[in-house]
């Protein structure tokens, strides 16, 4: 061998070295991170989070438990929570938010899978998995995109409804004979063995879902609804993309195939609801029979409107926020502005109450 062959064989040694270590060293940062023990203290609190937040509905609106406990980083918890509210116990403690929680979580999750799933496929395998997961997230999306109720289209037709159930109530026959012949291949074999158990409880649903299908059978007025319908629908549709993505898991991790679905499931869930606090804004347009209304309105938040009708056209409209005035509040000072005629200053907030005209005597 000569001198040139071992220097560089020398330094794809030092190459590989270099390379193992740094796989060494990304392992050990990520090890306390993918902890499976982490996992349950992270569940742990959020238990208690959703017991918190729970209570604290007694006190709160629905819409403030949302977003000072489970879309915030931190939620300060009162003491009064966890007790009567005869009690009167004064202060409380900083906890982790929901936001906080499950950015946790999605660290804990993404480093789980960098050192614990690996890919068990290769070459045109891998090419074929990696072909269905595209093609189940694609489905995937489509799913999601044909269940947002937002446009009449949405919905599903009369013809459509009636050949679903027809098809729904169909499969659920075949199913119950299909499941009923099986039972009666393995009685024999379920007799000689010792434990029959498994056979007499898949013989006890088979016996109430035939129960069933013969009810639908002889009563074909009973029939779910558009709306019941329309969820079975999305259940079938979420259920064929489901299949694809396991299919194409089982293409690329081999036996983890099911929990690495299940924790892209988890991942999604979670991503939807950070999606939704971020970016959702939600309002309600009232119109009653034969009214015209261009405008919605948001009855979580509140604001004062003056109106100025001295125009002979059109009314002038400024609108302060309830946080302009209790700011000023805050700082003992009138909110004064020169849109407007006059000064404001805030009495008294009352964040549960409705407004009405002043009656007789009052």
């Amino acid at each position: 061998m000569s001198t040139t062959d071992l220097g560089r064989l020398a330094a794809e040694t030092s190459v590989a070295q270099r390379s193992e270590l740094s796989r060494s060293s990304v392992r050990t940062l990520l090890l306390p991170l993918a902890s499976l023990r982490l996992t349950v203290v992270l569940f742990a609190l959020s238990l208690v989070l959703v017991l918190a937040g729970t209570l604290a509905q007694i006190d709160h609106d629905i819409w403030y438990v949302v977003h000072n406990y489970f879309r915030a980083c931190f939620a300060w918890i009162d003491f009064q929570v966890f007790f009567p509210r005869a009690w009167e116990l004064p202060g409380g403690f900083w906890f982790p938010g929901g936001w906080l929680i499950g950015a946790a979580l999605g660290v804990n999750l993404l480093a789980a899978h960098a050192l614990r799933f690996k890919v068990t496929s290769q070459g045109s395998s891998l090419a074929i998995g990696l072909g269905m997961l595209v093609a189940g997230v694609a489905l995937t999306w489509f799913v999601i995109q044909s269940g947002w109720d937002d446009t009449v289209e949405s919905e599903l037709s009369p013809e459509f409804c009636s050949g679903l159930w027809h098809a729904l109530r169909f499969a659920l026959g075949a199913g119950t004979l299909t499941l009923g012949y099986v039972l009666a291949l393995n009685y024999q074999r379920a007799a000689q063995s010792g434990s029959n158990w498994l056979w007499w409880l898949g013989a006890a649903l088979c016996a109430n879902l035939a129960a069933l299908v013969i009810w639908l059978f002889t009563h074909p007025e009973a029939q779910l609804d558009a709306s019941g319908l329309r969820i079975m629908w999305q259940l079938i549709k979420s259920t064929a993309a489901g299949l694809v993505l396991l299919a194409g898991c089982h293409w690329v991790f081999g036996r983890r195939a099911g929990i690495v679905l299940l924790h892209g499931g988890v991942a999604l869930l979670m991503f939807s609801e950070l999606w939704t606090g971020l970016q959702a804004q939600e309002s309600q347009m009232r119109i009653t029979e034969g009214q015209t209304v261009n405008y919605a309105v948001d009855h979580r938040s509140t604001e004062l409107a003056v109106v100025d009708k001295s125009g002979a056209k059109q009314d002038r409209v400024t609108v302060v926020p309830l946080e302009m005035l209790l700011e000023a509040n805050n700082g003992d000072k009138a909110f004064d502005n020169p849109k407007l005629p006059f000064t404001l200053r805030l009495v008294k907030h009352l964040p549960n109450s409705r407004t009405r005209f002043l009656q007789p005597g009052e």
